[in-house]
C-alpha cells in the first residue's frame, strides 16, 4: 500500500514526458491504459494515465450503482487477456435477451445459441477493477484530480494541466468522452444532434416472472416514446434504462415512489391497439410465411419481472445524443471510444464499440512498432481510424435507424417496427447476424 501511494504521488511531479499519455480515466481510458502498458513490444514504454476526478475508493459498496454497463462476450475475453476481469467482484450474466412490441405480440428471443448474450456490471465497479490492475503496473503513471487546462498539437503533443505543469508524448489518446478536449484541440468535424430524450436510470428489486427465478433475462420494450430496458443485477435486482422525452423524464424524477414503480409495470405491460396498416400488415405476413412454410421460433412465456421497489437515491436522468468525429487521428494524436463516437443506449453497444477501439489501436500499433515505425506514424494511425469506422459506422447507422423507426408517429414506420420483430424471429439468417452482434458486439 504504501509502495502504491509513492507511485501515485511521484506520477504527478516526474519527468515532463511520457511515450503515451492517455486524457480521462473512465472505462476506456484505464482500460487501453492497461492494454498498451501489457502489450510485450512496449514493456519499455510509459504510459501516463490522466483523469480529472480524485481517486476513488476500492470499496465495495452494499448497494448497486444505477449506472451499468452490459459487457459482450468479446469484450469480457479483453479483461481476461489483461488479468481484470477475475478482479471485478460482482457481475451477472445474461442468458437471453427479449424484445417486445408495444402494438401486438411480436417478439424476438436472442439465446446466443446456449451462451451468455452480455455480462451486466457497474461501471464504477468495472472501473475500479482496472485501476488495481493498473497499480500493479510498474510503466504506469496515474494522475488524479488534475484538470487539463491547454493542449498542443503541433509537433510532439504537449498536455498543460492546470496547475502549471506540462507534458510532452510520443501518443497522444484522448478518452475524454462526449465533450472531448482532445478532440477540440485536434480541430477536427464532429457531428452530433441531441434526441430530445432523456434516459431515466434507477435500481430496481424485481420478481422474476414464470420460471426465470434466477432473473437472467434482460428485457427491452419498445414504447413510442423510447424503449425501456431492464438488465439484471441479480436474483431479485434490475438496473433500467428507461429512454423517454425530456418533459416524460422530468415527471419520473419528482413522483412519489410508488407513482414510479406504477408507471415502470404499466409500461411493461402495455400493449396499444395497432393503427390499421399495422394489423393488415401483420396478418398478410402470417400468410405469407404460411405459405412459405416458415414458423416462428419458439417464443418462451416469460413476461418480464415485476417492479416490486426502487432503491432509495437511484433515480437520475442523463441526456441522449449522437456523435461522431469524421476523423479519429491527426499526427501523433488519436481518439478512441466516446470522444470519437456516440450512440444511443438503446442497443446496449457504446462501451463495446470502445474495447473494440482498443483492439484495433492495439493491434495497429503494435504492427507499426515492430517494423520499426514510431508510435504516433500518421498511416499507422490512418489505418487504425479505416478500421475503426468500418467497425463503428454500420452498428451506428444500425441503431439509429432502430431508433428513428421505433419512435416515429409515421403509421407505416410504426408498422415496420412491429412487422421486424417478428420477421427477425422467424428467418433464420437474419436471427443468426444479429446473435452474432447487431445487439452485443461482434466477437
Amino acid at each position: 500500500m504504501f509502495f502504491h501511494l509513492i507511485k501515485r504521488f511521484n506520477s504527478s511531479t516526474s519527468s515532463s514526458f511520457s511515450d503515451f499519455i492517455i486524457c480521462g480515466g473512465g472505462l476506456i481510458g484505464t482500460t487501453v491504459a492497461s492494454t498498451l502498458a501489457k502489450q510485450p513490444c512496449f514493456s519499455d514504454k510509459t504510459v501516463t494515465l490522466i483523469e480529472a476526478n480524485p481517486e476513488q475508493t476500492s470499496t465495495l459498496p452494499q448497494t448497486y450503482s444505477n449506472r451499468v454497463s452490459a459487457i459482450s462476450s468479446f469484450s469480457k475475453n479483453l479483461f481476461e487477456r489483461l488479468g481484470i476481469w477475475k478482479r471485478v467482484r460482482r457481475f451477472k450474466t445474461v442468458d437471453k435477451l427479449k424484445i417486445l412490441g408495444v402494438y401486438s405480440d411480436n417478439a424476438l428471443e436472442l439465446d446466443n445459441k446456449g451462451d451468455v448474450v452480455a455480462y451486466i456490471v457497474e461501471n464504477n465497479e468495472l472501473v475500479q477493477a482496472v485501476y488495481e490492475e493498473l497499480r500493479t503496473l510498474n510503466n504506469v503513471k496515474i494522475i488524479h484530480g488534475k484538470n487539463i487546462a491547454n493542449i498542443n498539437c503541433l509537433n510532439s503533443p504537449k498536455v498543460i494541466l492546470e496547475d502549471g505543469s506540462s507534458l510532452n508524448c510520443q501518443l497522444l489518446i484522448g478518452s475524454d468522452g462526449t465533450n472531448s478536449k482532445v478532440r477540440k484541440a485536434m480541430g477536427v468535424e464532429y457531428l452530433s444532434w441531441s434526441y430530445e430524450q432523456m434516459g431515466v436510470v434507477a435500481t430496481l428489486n424485481v420478481v422474476p416472472s414464470g420460471l426465470n427465478l434466477v432473473n437472467s433475462v434482460a428485457w427491452q420494450k419498445f414504447l413510442p416514446d423510447g424503449p425501456v430496458a431492464l438488465l439484471p443485477l441479480s436474483n431479485d435486482m434490475s438496473s433500467l434504462v428507461w429512454s423517454t422525452t425530456k418533459e416524460k423524464a422530468q415527471n419520473l424524477l419528482s413522483i412519489p415512489k410508488d407513482n414510479f414503480i406504477d408507471a415502470l409495470n404499466s409500461s411493461l405491460e402495455t400493449k396499444l391497439k395497432p393503427n390499421q396498416l399495422t394489423d393488415v400488415a401483420n396478418k398478410g405476413v402470417d400468410k405469407l410465411m404460411k405459405s412459405l412454410g416458415l414458423m416462428p421460433s419458439l417464443i418462451t412465456s416469460e413476461i418480464p419481472p415485476i417492479v416490486s421497489d426502487i432503491v432509495e437515491g437511484s433515480r437520475a436522468a442523463f441526456p441522449l445524443g449522437f456523435g461522431h468525429s469524421v476523423h479519429y487521428v491527426c499526427p501523433n494524436i488519436v481518439l478512441i471510444g466516446d470522444a470519437a463516437h456516440r450512440v444511443h443506449p438503446l442497443a446496449g453497444q457504446g462501451v463495446n464499440l470502445g474495447f473494440k477501439d482498443i483492439t484495433i489501436l492495439e493491434q495497429v500499433l503494435t504492427d507499426g512498432y515492430k517494423n520499426g515505425r514510431d508510435l504516433g506514424d500518421i498511416n499507422d494511425l490512418r489505418k487504425y481510424e479505416t478500421l475503426c469506422q468500418q467497425n463503428n459506422v454500420p452498428v451506428m447507422a444500425f441503431i439509429e435507424l432502430i431508433h428513428r423507426v421505433y419512435t416515429s408517429e409515421f403509421p407505416p414506420f410504426q408498422t415496420l417496427g412491429d412487422i421486424s420483430l417478428k420477421l427477425a424471429n422467424t428467418i433464420g439468417l437474419f436471427k443468426d447476424q444479429i446473435n452474432k452482434g447487431a445487439l452485443f458486439l461482434r466477437s
